[in-house]
């Protein structure tokens, strides 16, 4: 592995576990989606919008004009 990439803020907190390769690790912050309030569409929305962020960031990754 070269890189890990953990997407959870209480992640950065822990101790990290030994990755085979001795990787890059990478802590992206994004919202929690699973704290939506409202109704249905209000939380399917969070989660769309959650998951559209987190693709922008792995294809300016994968680009090499950012690490997110």
């Amino acid at each position: 592995m070269d890189f890990v990439i953990s997407v959870c803020a209480l992640a950065a907190r822990e101790n990290q576990p030994l990755w085979p390769g001795d990787p890059h690790t990478l802590f992206w912050t994004f919202r929690s989606p699973g704290s939506e309030q409202g109704n249905d569409a209000a939380v399917r929305k969070a989660f769309a919008d959650v998951c559209s962020d987190i693709e922008q960031s792995v294809r300016r990754f994968v680009s090499g004009s950012a690490h997110a």
